[in-house]
C-alpha cells in the first residue's frame, strides 16, 4: 500500500508538471489577455525560482548573469506588451521587479547566513579560512562574496563572523535594502537620464514587487487590451511620426491632422504624444468626452487639483493623463486615493480610443 502511495504521488506530481509547462506558454504568449498581475504572480512564483536555483552556491559574475537578465526582460516585456526596445527602467519600475542579479545576490546572502549561524561545520571553517587568506583577485565564493558586500556596502563578511549573527529577519530586511536601494539608484540614473521617460516618475516607484497602479484593476480581458497604449505611451515606446524620424528619419508631421485640413507637410505640426493626446484636432470629440469626466473626478479627490490651471498647460495636461499619481505634477492624485483607479480607468480609455481612431486614420 506504502509502494502504491508512492507511485499515485509521483504521478500527481508528474501531471503537476505537464500542466505547469500547458499553462506557461500560451500565458507568456504575446496575444495573451491575461492581466499582468497574474503573469506576474506566474513569474515570481514557477519562472524565476527556477532562474535562480542552485546559483547562489556559484561566484557567478556579470557575464553570466548577463543571459539571464536578457531573458527576465524578455519576460516582462512579454507581460507589458513593450516591444523589445523598450527602455529597461520602464519595465523594471512598472512592476516593481528587481533585477535577476539583485534577486541572485540576495540569495547568496541568504546562504551565508546559513553558513554564518552553524559555525560547528566544515563548510564555515573553509569559508573563513579563505576570507583570511586568500587574495583579492582570487575566483573563490569567499571572496566573491566580499566584493559584493563592498558593492552595497555591507560589512566585510570575515567581520560577520568574528561576530555573533543577528535575528534571521532582521539580516534578512538589512540586505534586501541594501540590494534594493542599489538597483532602485542605477536604474533611476538611467531613467532621469531618458527624455523618452519624462512621463514615468519613478521617484514613487520602487522595486520591492509593488506594481504600478497603472497595472491593477484589469479585470476582463478587454481591459487589458485597452491598457496597452496607455502603458506604452507611458514608457515611451509609443511609436509617434515624431519618434519614428528621430530613429530612421522621415517627416515627423502629423498624418491625422493632414486629412481633416488638407495642409502642407511644412504647416503641420509635429507626432508627438502632447499632440496626439491634448492637441490634434481628429480627436477633440474623444478628449471632450473623457475629458470633461477627468475634470469631475478632479473635483472630488481627497486633494484638491486645480484641472482648469492643469488644463493650459499641454505638457501637465499629458503628464495628468498618462499618470496622475506623478510626482511631475504640483498637485496631483494621492497614490492611496480611493478613486486613483477611475483616474486611470479614464486614462486607459482615452488613449485606447484615440489609438483605435489614429489606426483607422
Amino acid at each position: 500500500q506504502a509502494e502504491d502511495g508512492i507511485r499515485d504521488v509521483e504521478r500527481s506530481r508528474g501531471l503537476g508538471d505537464v500542466y505547469k509547462r500547458q499553462l506557461l506558454g500560451p500565458a507568456f504568449a504575446f496575444k495573451c489577455l491575461l492581466s499582468p498581475e497574474v503573469k506576474l504572480h506566474l513569474y515570481r512564483t514557477y519562472i524565476c525560482p527556477i532562474i535562480r536555483s542552485g546559483l547562489s552556491s556559484f561566484p557567478i559574475r556579470q557575464p553570466d548573469i548577463q543571459p539571464l537578465a536578457i531573458f527576465q526582460r524578455e519576460v516582462l516585456r512579454s507581460i507589458l506588451k513593450l516591444s523589445k526596445s523598450s527602455y529597461i527602467p520602464a519595465i523594471h519600475f512598472l512592476t516593481g521587479e528587481l533585477p535577476i542579479e539583485g534577486k541572485i545576490h540576495r540569495d547568496i546572502f541568504s546562504l551565508f547566513f546559513n553558513i554564518w549561524c552553524n559555525p560547528n561545520t566544515k563548510i564555515y571553517d573553509i569559508v573563513k579560512y579563505l576570507l583570511e587568506m586568500s587574495t583579492e583577485n582570487s575566483r573563490t565564493w569567499s571572496i566573491f562574496l566580499r566584493y559584493l558586500s563592498n558593492m552595497y556596502n555591507l560589512n566585510d563578511p570575515l567581520e560577520c563572523l568574528r561576530n555573533d549573527p543577528p535575528k534571521k529577519k532582521e539580516y534578512k530586511e538589512l540586505v534586501l535594502t541594501k540590494i534594493t536601494a542599489f538597483h532602485e539608484r542605477e536604474l533611476r540614473q538611467k531613467a532621469k537620464t531618458n527624455k523618452n521617460l519624462q512621463y514615468l516618475n519613478v521617484s514613487l516607484l520602487g522595486l520591492r514587487g509593488k506594481r504600478h497602479p497603472a497595472l491593477s484593476n484589469l479585470l476582463t480581458t478587454h481591459d487589458v487590451q485597452k491598457s496597452q497604449p496607455h502603458i506604452k505611451m507611458l514608457c515611451g515606446d509609443y511609436l509617434t511620426y515624431e519618434k519614428r524620424a528621430e530613429q530612421s528619419g522621415g517627416s515627423p508631421h502629423c498624418r491625422s491632422c493632414s486629412v481633416p485640413n488638407k495642409q502642407n507637410k511644412q504647416d503641420l505640426p509635429s507626432e508627438n504624444l502632447i499632440h496626439i493626446l491634448t492637441t490634434c484636432d481628429s480627436y477633440t470629440d474623444i478628449r471632450q468626452r473623457l475629458l470633461s469626466e477627468l475634470s469631475l473626478l478632479c473635483q472630488r479627490t481627497k486633494t484638491p487639483i486645480d484641472f482648469d490651471n492643469i488644463l493650459k498647460d499641454k505638457n501637465k495636461l499629458c503628464q495628468l493623463i498618462l499618470d496622475p499619481v506623478s510626482m511631475n505634477l504640483n498637485s496631483r492624485v494621492n497614490i492611496r486615493d480611493p478613486l486613483v483607479q477611475d483616474f486611470f480607468k479614464i486614462s486607459r480609455d482615452l488613449c485606447y480610443s484615440i489609438h483605435t481612431k489614429r489606426m483607422n486614420i
